[in-house]
């Protein structure tokens, strides 16, 4: 079984002015810098509540929806580590309950991905709304998914180690990542909770790669239909050809790379990626 073809992403230095959505999906990256200079997705894991607030339990937590934040990686959740002070985002952005939230945070890294990653979405889409990053309003919905409620942008969030990507769109959108090198466990992963065609598929290629295209694919699906993982995986299959299906319905998306990461998007309709940019 083949997996989507992936696009090399190049992030951008994002515009200084207003910019359009029109026509597609634009993806931006928010990385966190290491103040040791090493690869903060090598510096440790988390467990526990930590862990779970950022990205949920794998797979315990079956009925979490995959919305804003990551509901949880196939070989544990990893977060940075000695995290530099001016990497953290600007907290000044965050909401009453997203600032309480950063406050409930053990862990250095993990609160600076989370406010990275809030913080960050609204600069991107103000250059969209033309309304002020301060003055963005985030909320919940019923599911559970954060969304605008006084801007036209739909986005969606995902963190792996010491990067931050947002999804954004207008129409609804999902987006994955997850980084190589983590995974020593990828073939039971994928015969445990894959559909077989799938599983033997990645036990044949024995690469990591392979996995992590099925794998973010299956995210990016769910947590842009908004639901959870509770009905299963087998049923959610990313295609080869630009699409996939969830249930039986055709979804869009689209693969990308960029360093260690492996990345999808998509979306109800055709997942084309128009811009990449970054802070």
């Amino acid at each position: 079984m083949r997996t989507c073809s992936t696009t090399e992403a190049v992030f951008l230095k994002a515009p200084s002015g207003e910019i359009s959505l029109a026509g597609g999906i634009h993806v931006w990256r928010f990385a966190l810098g290491s103040s040791d200079g090493r690869r903060s997705s090598e510096s440790g894991k988390v467990q526990g509540e930590q862990a779970s607030r950022l990205f949920g339990d794998w797979p315990s937590r079956s009925s979490q929806s995959l919305h804003g934040r990551d509901a949880h990686a196939p070989c544990g959740p990893v977060v940075p580590a000695g995290i530099s002070r001016d990497a953290h985002g600007d907290e000044s952005l965050l909401g009453p309950r997203e600032a309480v939230q950063a406050a409930k945070f053990q862990s250095a890294g993990a609160r600076a991905a989370f406010v990275a990653g809030r913080s960050g979405i609204r600069r991107a889409a103000s250059l969209y709304s033309n309304i002020p990053a301060g003055e963005l309003l985030v909320e919940i919905d019923a599911d559970g998914k954060p969304f605008f409620s006084n801007a036209a942008v739909h986005f969606n969030l995902s963190h792996s180690g010491s990067t931050v990507v947002a999804a954004f769109s207008n129409s609804p959108v999902g987006i994955d990542i997850e980084s190589r090198g983590r995974c020593r466990d990828f073939v039971a992963v994928a015969s445990r909770f894959f559909h077989p065609s799938e599983a033997q598929a990645v036990a044949q290629s024995g690469d990591e790669a392979h996995f992590l295209r099925l794998w973010t694919g299956k995210e990016a699906m769910l947590k842009l239909s908004g639901e959870g993982i509770s009905a299963g995986l087998q049923d959610v299959l990313p295609g080869d050809d630009g699409g996939g299906l969830l249930r039986g319905n055709r979804i869009g998306i689209a693969g990308f790379s960029f360093q260690d990461m492996i990345g999808t998007v998509a979306a109800f309709g055709p997942a084309e990626v128009k811009g990449w940019f970054q802070f």
